[in-house]
């Protein structure tokens, strides 16, 4: 299957599987590549970040991250977020992942980046021409901080984030006969006068959940 966003690139609910398949792929190693998506309405955090290994290469490790964007000349800027160094392996045609716990902001710019060392066979990963935005800088060991752009251009990469979504609605329920009924807003009497609850929060472990 092509490259398309929300599937196998860009902000996705579930990690993608099987081969991009995008017919173009292109070598990684000593550059440190990213491209450009907008994270979706109601997201809150990345709890993966990930990419496709085209191709069976030598042993060497990678550094994934998230950048801030530059509105003013479109590409690249701040470190937010990034993973220490892990190994790549050796096999090809898998996608690779890691775990985080990363905030980040709704309907906002977001640039997902790889760092790659070097492979004396080229790493390839799939990417679309025609669509997107990319920029990568080479000769690089580690994720680098501001970002220094050697290239711009219009192509998607197959790089993901797997995103959680702010919780709506609500989480309680009343029993009113023998019927469990969501409890859509809530009211305290103070003063004889019937106030409504905007939020209602509990404490689990010691953090605040929402319930509505």
């Amino acid at each position: 299957m092509a490259l398309v966003i929300g599937t196998n690139c860009g902000f996705v609910t579930a990690a993608p599987t099987t081969d991009p398949d995008s017919g173009w792929y292109e070598p990684l190693d000593t550059y440190t590549t990213s491209a450009k998506f907008t994270s979706p309405a109601g997201a809150v955090k990345i709890t993966e970040i990930g990419w496709w290994i085209g191709n069976a290469t030598e042993a060497a490790d990678f550094e994934m991250g998230v950048y801030d964007h530059n509105g003013g000349t479109d590409r690249p800027h701040n470190l937010l977020y990034g993973t220490s160094a892990t190994a790549k392996g050796t096999s090809g045609g898998i996608w690779k992942s890691i775990s985080v716990d990363w905030e980040i902001d709704a309907s906002t710019v977001y640039w997902l980046a790889l760092q790659l060392d070097n492979t004396a066979t080229g790493t390839n990963t799939d990417w679309k021409s025609g669509e997107g935005r990319w920029a990568w800088d080479n000769n690089t060991t580690t994720l680098p901080d501001p970002f220094s752009v050697t290239s711009l251009g219009e192509r998607l990469m197959a790089i993901y984030a797997v995103y959680e979504a702010e919780e709506t609605g609500t989480n309680i329920s009343l029993n009113v006969g023998d019927d469990f009924k969501d409890a859509d807003e809530m009211e305290l009497n103070i003063g004889d006068v019937w106030k409504n609850v905007e939020e209602v929060k509990i404490n689990v472990g010691d953090d605040w959940k929402d319930v509505f």
